[in-house]
């Protein structure tokens, strides 16, 4: 009783805390320049935009759920050092980074209204009429498949990388052992029912109940409740019925790690099965885990440089 009763009182203070990191150093942002120009449901977007302004084709980084755009960083960084003439966007979506700092917690965050944030970007004077390449880490891939399959034509090049699966649950084989841990302490805390009802759906399904718990774990400048809205939110992302409607005029790629704790790799295989001939592109595997975007940035930004070079 007393072990519940203090894993208790850390998941709740956890909910009410922000984690505290540096803030990511932007080269120029369009958010200073456009303050107007992005917003979603009254909530000001936070991006920035980095290299050739001039160049035909700009490269959007969605971060994983619980990250925001310092992710890519690096990985921008490192393309930008070999293909100078292209555009950069790193974007903190609803609930993210500086966009959710601006946000009051809310009890779900739709994937509808990334994909209207995904409009308003799309429609500034600096992204009018280039060609548009999403790269998605985690849930950002689940936002990147999910606006290439409801917008038909818009995006030139998806690229997913470590991407949001559906139905991944706990009792599959082969599943993540971070899910698999994150299960079995709550099990041992007798936490289950509680966690359950935070995230609104049952534990079983491990994608679901996992990515709260794994922020906390990483300590991340996240807010666990816009974590915990996002999450909610997730449910209805139906990634397999994105990809296999995808338009033979979008190039869908994957980028899979090989040592990824929470999505395992024939999951991922199976996503990929269902991507139409006419639109599958790359599928590399890396050897990294599901946060190879920030640990190993190379292993990241050479496919995705790769995909780039193949028109």
């Amino acid at each position: 009783m007393k072990r519940s009763f203090f894993f208790l009182l850390l998941f709740g203070f956890a909910l009410s805390s922000n984690f505290s990191a540096a803030a990511p150093i932007c080269s120029w942002s369009l958010e200073k320049a456009t303050v107007s120009g992005v917003r979603v449901n009254g909530v000001e977007v936070a991006y920035t935009v980095s290299g050739d302004f001039d160049a035909k084709t700009a490269v959007i980084f969605l971060p994983g759920l619980e990250r925001d755009q310092s992710e890519f960083q690096s990985v921008e960084n490192k393309m930008l050092a070999q293909k100078p003439h292209l555009l950069s966007v790193r974007l903190d979506l609803l609930g993210q980074g500086a966009t959710g700092k601006r946000m009051q917690v809310t009890t779900e965050i739709e994937f509808q209204d990334q994909l209207t944030l995904l409009d308003h970007l799309l429609a500034t004077k600096e992204l009018a009429g280039k060609k548009i390449v999403l790269v998605g880490h985690s849930y950002g891939g689940g936002i990147a498949a999910r606006y290439a399959a409801d917008r038909p034509g818009v995006v030139k090049d998806v690229i997913l990388v470590a991407p949001f699966v559906d139905h991944l649950e706990i009792h599959q084989p082969g599943v993540g052992p971070m899910m698999a841990f994150t299960k079995f302490w709550l099990d041992f805390s007798n936490l289950g029912a509680f966690y359950e009802s935070a995230v609104g759906m049952s534990s079983e399904a491990g994608s679901l109940m996992t990515w709260p718990a794994y922020s906390m774990l990483n300590g991340v400048d996240a807010n666990v409740g816009h974590v915990l809205a996002m999450t909610r939110g997730i449910r209805n992302i139906k990634m397999t019925e994105a990809v296999s409607k995808m338009d033979a005029r979008t190039r869908v790629s994957f980028v899979i790690s090989q040592f990824d704790e929470l999505i395992p790799g024939p999951a991922h295989l199976q996503l990929w099965n269902a991507v139409p001939p006419a639109s599958q592109g790359a599928y590399y595997p890396i050897w990294a885990s599901h946060n190879g975007v920030q640990l190993l940035p190379s292993f990241v930004a050479t496919p995705v440089l790769n995909i780039l070079n193949a028109d």
